[in-house]
C-alpha cells in the first residue's frame, strides 16, 4: 500500500490535538529507552540489540511525523505505513541545502547498504533496511541455519543504520 491507501484505511491519520502531547511523549520516551538498551545489550544478545535498534528508529520516525506533520500511525501494517509516511513527507518537504548536504554525506558514508537512491529517500531507505534486518534477526530464516548474529554485526547495525538515522532526523 502507498501513503494514500494507508490514509484511506485510517492507519495514517491526523493526530488529534488532545492526544498530541501524550503521543509525542510516548514515542520520545520509547525511542530514547530503546536506543540506550540496544547499546547496553550488544554483548549479551546481538540479535536483540538489532531488534531494539530498529524499534528505536521506528519510534523516532513516528515522533518526527507527529511533531512535524501531526500524523498518528497505528494499527495493522504500522511499520510499512511509517516508511510510506516518511517517503511522502520528505518528498513533499522543501529540503534545505543543509539537509541535502547531510543526506549526501550519509549516503556516501553508508555505502555498505548499497543505497542507489535520491538523497531525500535515504531516511525511509534506512528505516526499510532496519526493518528487514530486524526481521532477519527476530524471525526464523535461512540465516539461522547458517550463522548466528555476531556482536560485530550488531555494532555495525547500530553505528551504520540506527545512529545516522536518528541523528539525521534530529537535524531536520
Amino acid at each position: 500500500m502507498d501513503f494514500k491507501q494507508f490514509k484511506d484505511e485510517g492507519i495514517i491519520k491526523q493526530l488529534p490535538e488532545i492526544e498530541s502531547s501524550a503521543y509525542i511523549k510516548f514515542h520520545r520516551n520509547n525511542y530514547e529507552e530503546d536506543r540506550i538498551v540496544a547499546a547496553k545489550i550488544i554483548t549479551i544478545s546481538p540479535k536483540w540489540a538489532i531488534v531494539i535498534s530498529y524499534y528505536a528508529m521506528h519510534n523516532r520516525a513516528k515522533l518526527f511525523l507527529a511533531e512535524n506533520y501531526s500524523l498518528k500511525i497505528s494499527g495493522k501494517f504500522v511499520h510499512q505505513a511509517t516508511i510510506e509516511a516518511m517517503k511522502n513527507c520528505l518528498k513533499e518537504k522543501a529540503i534545505s541545502k543543509r539537509l541535502i548536504d547531510l543526506l549526501v554525506k550519509a549516503k556516501e558514508k553508508y555505502t555498505s547498504l548499497n543505497l542507489d537512491i535520491n538523497e531525500e529517500e535515504i531516511l525511509p531507505a534506512l528505516l526499510e533496511e532496519a526493518r528487514k534486518e530486524r526481521a532477519k534477526a527476530q524471525y526464523y530464516t535461512h540465516r539461522m541455519l547458517t550463522a548466528e548474529i555476531t556482536r560485530k554485526e550488531s555494532e555495525s547495525f547500530c553505528s551504520e543504520i540506527m545512529t545516522p538515522f536518528i541523528e539525521l532526523l534530529e537535524k531536520l
